[in-house]
């Protein structure tokens, strides 16, 4: 069988160069992933589940009832919500 010598390559037979991209990308991806979990997570935790630990004091400082307190932090909810919604798209 002869020997093939000056054998010319063509683009179609080359990997580009950024051809290994997305595997150097994957670590990228999972830790971005991750971070914007946890920073969702706190936010969402904070302003869902902090809160009312402090309507005890809400009560104490301002004097206001507890139902007035619950139902400013419900009324916030739901005007907030539709509003940022309405401008997230």
């Amino acid at each position: 069988m002869p020997t093939v010598r000056n054998q010319k390559t063509t683009s179609a037979d080359r990997q580009p160069e950024n051809a290994d991209i997305p595997s150097r990308l994957g670590g990228a991806r999972i830790h971005v992933a991750i971070t914007a979990f946890l920073a969702l997570f706190s936010i969402v935790g904070v302003a869902l589940y902090g809160l009312p630990f402090f309507y005890d004091f809400m009560v104490q400082d301002f004097g206001w009832t507890r139902r007035k307190v619950t139902s400013g932090n419900a009324y916030s909810k739901l005007l907030v919500g539709p509003a940022f919604g309405f401008l997230a798209g």
